[in-house]
């Protein structure tokens, strides 16, 4: 769809009682692939001195303005010469959210997928990429938190480009994924393995009289741990 013109001048109306009166109208035409347009108005349209022709493009925008009576020569009306519209181009908001407060919620499950990881805290780091430039760039703390009894834990967005990022739970670190161009999803599942279980073996001495091994088992930041004591001979 290509520009068109808009012809505005006087029109008169006659009252019952036969009196004239004037009153604004317009015509309008589309402007052919070789710049012609066709008006077709009374000859008393061209002696109107009010009479304003206007160039406007499909959007509406105003490309030229003028009286009809500069636009005249020996009743024709001069071509006129307008630009092509400037394509009207919005920057993208740097905020993807648009300053409204959003949340993040970030669920754990264990490494199969079966088994929500309840009651933990969750600590979650990512490096800014504005820190490209800055060779002592480190992870920030982003989002923190705990875990509920489903393994969800929500928290405030974290906003910004980041160029990585990673989850600790249990002093074990699990990567991350970012969206494209570097920002964190509003939902983050992540699947945590918990550490192998090892043996921690201890000799204690000088406990007093009696022999006897006493056995403990107790989880700590996700690694179980075997504590043996054994007791000397009295």
């Amino acid at each position: 769809m290509g520009n068109y013109v808009r012809l505005e001048f006087s029109g008169t109306a006659e009252l019952a009682d036969r009196a004239v009166t004037p009153y604004p109208t317009s015509l309008t035409a589309g402007v052919e692939a070789d710049g012609r347009y066709v008006l077709l108005v009374d000859s008393r349209v061209l002696e109107d001195k009010s009479a304003r022709l206007q160039v406007r493009s499909p959007l509406g925008t105003s490309l030229a303005v003028a009286t009809l009576q500069d636009l005249l020569d020996q009743d024709r009306i001069r071509p006129i010469v307008v630009d092509p519209e400037v394509p009207l181009e919005i920057a993208p908001h740097p905020d993807r959210f648009k300053g409204q407060r959003q949340l993040m919620t970030v669920r754990v499950l264990d490494h199969d997928g079966t088994r929500n990881i309840s009651l933990r805290q969750v600590l979650v780091f990512a490096t800014p990429a504005d820190g490209l430039t800055d060779r002592a760039a480190t992870p920030a703390l982003v989002f923190s938190g705990r875990t509920d009894q489903k393994g969800y834990v929500p928290g405030p967005y974290p906003r910004g480009q980041f160029i990585d990022a990673f989850a600790e739970v249990a002093r074990v670190l699990t990567p991350l994924r970012l969206e494209e161009g570097g920002s964190f999803p509003l939902r983050v599942v992540m699947l945590f393995e918990a550490r192998t279980a090892r043996n921690v073996s201890i000799c204690v001495c000088a406990l007093g009289a009696g022999t006897g091994e006493d056995s403990y088992l107790f989880t700590l930041l996700g690694e179980s741990l075997e504590l043996h004591i054994q007791r000397p001979d009295a």
